[in-house]
């Protein structure tokens, strides 16, 4: 007899959900019409489920290339996939990574902030995701939004580099609180992109609610008819008494979202793509009018195609939560 073909990681996220919610192998296996045997195996070991043991391959970088790599990347001016792309590497980005991690005098200097998660809050995500998956929530009609600020000096003042250890560490020039920034807010869907707003000063809830007037509104009536749902995080001027009120005279409906969770917003990785781009190879600004038209071309040169992706990629985002117990997970 045939062996069943392994769970898909849809399949996967759905036991997951199932199990922790103390149902058993035999009606998860109802549930997700596959065999008891198949349930039982993935959840003896979630994390190993579909490996398969290697006795490793060769390294594909020649060389030439390796050396190339090395030198370039000393100069701290690219990042891993900057310098796959300036070197035109016939490799993926991540085994540019690999590659620039196993030398010895190369280190990527700056830690990344990152919100931190407590119990409550892994619990919550977790939740969230899984009613996410149960519900099977129609991403397509979800438009993703948020606020993004870039500094004249660089992104929050500082940036990544890969450092070469026998050199000095490479100074950039900086100015007080980043010497300005432009502060900008974007909506995006499966659908496309909105205009970028350009924010000006300390934002209130009113200001929120003239960018949401301005720019979501007229996006959404454009591209979904009306017919879609508004995602905004919790910050101050998101939740305030009068935003929801205004939402909800303009009859927008809204998804909740869970508490520092910027790695399930897709617009995310939408901002970093448009800082590599802004920011490439160093480069720095004298004035935010010369920020905000390279803001600005960033935001343009996003496609269509690309904000697709990323909006398929949720129910995958929902089921690494699941795997990873509510951490943070890499997208």
């Amino acid at each position: 007899m045939p062996r069943a073909p392994s769970l898909t990681d849809l399949e996967q996220g759905q036991v997951l959900a199932y199990a922790t919610s103390n149902m058993s192998l035999r009606d998860i296996a109802t549930r997700i019409k596959r065999s008891k045997t198949v349930v039982q195996a993935f959840l003896k070991s979630p994390d190993t489920y579909g490996t398969k043991k290697s006795s490793g391959r060769p390294r594909k970088l020649k060389t030439h290339d390796l050396t190339r790599l090395k030198q370039t990347a000393s100069t701290g001016d690219f990042s891993a996939r900057e310098l796959r792309i300036e070197l035109s590497i016939d490799a993926s980005t991540r085994t540019v990574q690999r590659e620039l991690q196993r030398c010895e005098h190369l280190a990527y200097v700056k830690a990344r902030k990152s919100p931190r998660l407590t119990n409550a809050h892994r619990k919550k995500r977790v939740e969230w995701v899984e009613r996410q998956l149960r519900e099977r929530t129609g991403w397509a009609r979800v438009i993703f939004t948020d606020e993004k600020k870039f500094n004249l000096d660089g992104p929050d003042g500082t940036r990544y580099y890969w450092h070469d250890l026998r050199k000095e560490k490479k100074v950039v020039w900086s100015r007080h609180s980043g010497g300005g920034s432009v502060m900008v807010w974007g909506g995006m869907s499966s659908l496309g992109k909105s205009r970028l707003a350009v924010l000006r000063g300390n934002q209130d809830a009113y200001d929120y609610q003239q960018t949401l007037s301005s720019f979501l509104l007229q996006f959404a009536d454009d591209t979904h008819g009306g017919d879609f749902v508004f995602q905004h995080d919790n910050a101050s001027i998101h939740r305030a008494r009068t935003t929801t009120a205004f939402l909800r005279e303009r009859g927008v409906p809204t998804i909740d979202w869970p508490a520092l969770s910027p790695d399930l917003n897709p617009i995310e990785n939408v901002w970093g793509v448009m800082a590599r781009r802004v920011y490439r190879c160093g480069r720095q600004y004298s004035t935010t009018s010369e920020l905000k038209d390279a803001i600005q071309a960033a935001w343009d040169e996003i496609s269509d195609e690309y904000l697709l992706k990323l909006v398929n990629s949720m129910t995958d985002r929902c089921i690494a939560v699941v795997r990873a117990k509510g951490t943070k997970i890499a997208y």
